[in-house]
């Protein structure tokens, strides 16, 4: 299900945006949950995973919709931001908070429309292919083709992707489950992305710019995995 908050200090505003949501929602038979805040403060003390889609009143007291946005960036790298707003210069000044979209008031149903459309495509994209990480002080969709391999160290794991390392409390098991079969298992520490393995023997396989050790009691298994994975995709 897809989440939206909607952060609008006008309610007419707000039930503009509510109402083209509903009717969203019909008109393509689907559901959403949405909820609705008339601060920015408000969704701050929120649950900042709870939402797939923000749309961000840009002219609010206390907090902006562009401070806000700063905030949310710093937590979040990946929720989808749509800017609601009078005028068109603050479109340009989303891209530093990478901005989805913007939607200009009074907001009409067929803009309203295409923009979601547009988020939905790319949520149901990110669900493919992507992987969330709840870390200590943040959370990123990390896209999984990026992933180079996953370390397990006791109940950390440690994401090596080319984005940088994400580090997580989970077991490399669920890991390897959730993955799927493009990854295999080198050593009881290490997942591997196959897509990344360029060179392997018996001692070590190269995965991308890192070298790992290969454990002889899972070689066999790995280059099995490994050969049924170009068959796949190369061969």
């Amino acid at each position: 299900m897809t989440k939206i908050a909607v952060v609008e200090d006008n309610p007419t505003h707000a039930k503009q945006l509510l109402n083209c949501i509903n009717k969203y929602q019909l008109d393509h038979n689907l559901v959403f949950r949405t909820e609705t805040f008339d601060a920015g403060t408000k969704l701050l003390e929120s649950d900042s995973s709870a939402w797939d889609v923000l749309f961000l009143d840009i002219e609010m007291p206390v907090i902006d919709g562009m401070s806000l946005a700063q905030k949310i960036r710093a937590l979040d790298s990946s929720v989808v931001i749509v800017f609601v707003t009078n005028l068109t210069q603050y479109a340009i000044k989303g891209y530093s908070v990478q901005a989805f979209d913007y939607l200009l008031k009074p907001i009409r149903y067929a803009s309203f429309a295409v923009t979601m459309t547009k988020i939905l495509s790319v949520l149901n994209h990110r669900k493919e292919n992507s992987i969330v990480l709840k870390c200590k002080d943040k959370i990123c969709k990390l896209p999984i083709p990026s992933v180079y391999y996953v370390e397990v160290q006791k109940h950390t794991l440690i994401y090596h992707a080319a984005e940088g390392e994400f580090t997580v409390r989970g077991t490399l098991s669920a890991t390897e489950e959730h993955l799927g079969h493009d990854f295999a298992r080198c050593s009881n520490c290490y997942l591997v992305n196959l897509a990344h393995v360029d060179f392997l023997s018996r001692e070590i396989v190269r995965v991308g710019p890192f070298e790992l050790n290969v454990s002889r009691r899972v070689y066999s298994d790995f280059l099995r995995k490994l050969s049924d994975y170009l068959e796949r995709t190369v061969l």
